[in-house]
């Protein structure tokens, strides 16, 4: 694995040599982390220190640094663990009241900046602006959180990478994301896939909310949120008696939300519970990345959506959101261990209209 070394003013330092292990895990709607074990050598010891960033070569992702340890023996450095984060959106929170409507990415990256308060971060130029049927408030959250809210209810990931050009390097560039359907498919009967594992956890699973607000007994304004498609009811009460159904504004002058703006604020609280309270259905494989059938990075990467069949644990050409990536580098032997979630529980949670 090929990572750069760059200092927060964006000046690169040298190449990541002499290491002994590298754990690259990339995630699609969160904040994927790095794990490198190496040698005390001179040049690690001055450059892995916190803060400064890794700029994976193929994927162009940024990796801050926000932990170093160095182990010890009869005074002798023996190796040094670093570790760290792929975005530096913890270290700022959303002060205001942000909302996020049908121009979802562009709302984001209002809050960004609305935050930025000197946070090393810019947009990549190329962007796409993603639009969603999502409607949703937050405030007093980090930016991470806030934008990993976003994610669970509009189905996209996101990202921070370094842009580069013939003569410079941009780093820290923010974007959203959508995967896309790819003609891929992972199988056991093909042959491309080694180790699997299949995961489905449905303790705290719900599916339909009844979001109470203002008032007292029969007279209390209660909202039902419901995404069990006409399947079985997983109940969940969400209590939001401290939602107002007044509001000032930036000059602190009070408004007075419409019954239907009232509702939809409170099915929007209900909507953001339920996702808090999600199935667990994943699929893990093991895959090699050198497969001349479907090829790493050229036929499928993070976010896609490829095609599952397991016929040890019954899986049939059913859509899957490739929802992590984890890249081991260990003495130079590369393994790729890709985990899926159900394309189908996806969607089925998501806000399907009427809520803009």
């Amino acid at each position: 694995m090929d990572l750069m070394i760059f200092d927060k003013q964006g000046n690169k330092l040298d190449i990541l040599q002499n290491y002994t292990s590298i754990q690259w895990t990339r995630k699609y709607a969160s904040t994927g982390q790095f794990e490198i074990h190496a040698s005390p050598t001179d040049s690690n010891v001055r450059n892995l220190i916190r803060d400064n960033r890794l700029v994976n070569k193929q994927t162009k992702e940024i990796g801050f640094i926000k932990y170093v340890h160095a182990s010890q023996t009869m005074g002798e450095a023996e190796e040094l663990e670093i570790r760290g984060y792929f975005d530096n959106l913890e270290d700022r929170i959303n002060s205001k009241t942000h909302r996020f409507g049908a121009n979802t990415e562009k709302d984001v990256n209002t809050m960004i900046t609305d935050n930025k308060r000197n946070l090393d971060i810019s947009f990549e130029s190329k962007q796409s602006l993603l639009k969603s049927n999502v409607s949703m408030e937050s405030t007093w959250l980090s930016l991470r959180e806030t934008i990993e809210k976003v994610c669970e209810l509009t189905g996209f990931g996101y990202r921070m990478r370094a842009v580069t050009s013939d003569d410079s390097i941009s780093l820290n560039c923010f974007s959203m994301y959508d995967g896309q359907v790819r003609n891929v498919k992972f199988s056991d009967k093909l042959s491309n896939i080694t180790f699997q594992e299949k995961e489905l956890d449905d303790s705290d699973y719900k599916n339909f909310a009844y979001v109470c607000a203002t008032g007292q007994d029969d007279s209390r304004t209660v909202v039902e949120v419901d995404l069990s498609n006409g399947g079985d009811r997983y109940e969940l009460y969400v209590d939001s008696r401290n939602t107002s159904k007044t509001y000032r504004d930036d000059d602190g002058t009070e408004h007075t939300y419409s019954d239907s703006e009232y509702q939809n604020i409170l099915k929007n609280e209900g909507i953001e519970s339920l996702s808090e309270h999600q199935r667990i259905n994943t699929f893990s494989c093991e895959i090699d990345p050198n497969d001349s059938l479907f090829q790493f990075r050229k036929d499928y990467d993070l976010g896609d959506i490829v095609y599952v069949e397991s016929i040890k644990y019954g899986i049939n050409n059913e859509l899957y959101r490739i929802s992590e990536i984890v890249e081991t580098d260990e003495n130079g032997e590369e393994t790729v261990e890709v985990t899926l979630s159900k394309y189908e529980d996806e969607t089925s949670s998501k806000t399907k209209g009427g809520i803009v």
